[in-house]
């Protein structure tokens, strides 16, 4: 705890963040979650092939039943522009939420927590989104389509798709 509190705070000085991203995954290798920060942290320095390598080895520790964390990596491998990754991440997610009747706990708009079908509303609604930006508009109105279906009240996925006809 002390550890993370610290590159917290080195957040706004790289350098000094890197230093203790260096300590906290010597200390703890097997924390995908420091290795996902610590890819965040790179990306944001414009370092997109550490970035990468990071990511990566956040995805290669965290194989465990944890979506947050997955579709949190996915949402960055789309960010650092492997939508093969990001693709590949999502569906993990998808798989974790279907397997887990106890997934979920998406915050909906007015606070309250919602369940897995706003868990897999919120997975399908960002590969939808991957897939417009990859420029494959089949693909995103069938991650739509799923979006909407599994979660009808996941406002965001219908005002995306609504956008998305909107362009095309």
């Amino acid at each position: 705890p002390g550890r993370h509190k610290q590159i917290a705070e080195s957040q706004d000085d790289a350098p000094d963040a890197r230093l203790h991203f260096k300590a906290a995954v010597q200390a703890d290798p097997r924390n995908g979650h420091l290795w996902m920060k610590w890819a965040q942290l790179e990306i944001r320095e414009k370092n997109v092939d550490l970035s990468k390598k990071l990511l990566q080895r956040a995805v290669d520790i965290d194989q465990n039943d944890d979506w947050r964390a997955v579709h949190a990596m996915a949402v960055h491998a789309r960010g650092v522009g492997d939508p093969d990754l990001a693709r590949t991440l999502f569906q993990r997610c998808i798989e974790i939420v279907d397997r887990n009747p106890r997934a979920g706990g998406v915050k909906s708009r007015s606070g309250e927590k919602e369940g897995r079908e706003n868990a897999l509303g919120s997975v399908f609604h960002a590969l939808a989104m991957l897939e417009k930006e990859a420029g494959d508009t089949d693909a995103a109105r069938a991650a739509f389509t799923s979006a909407t279906e599994a979660a009808p009240r996941y406002s965001y996925a219908w005002q995306s798709w609504g956008l998305l006809e909107k362009e095309v």
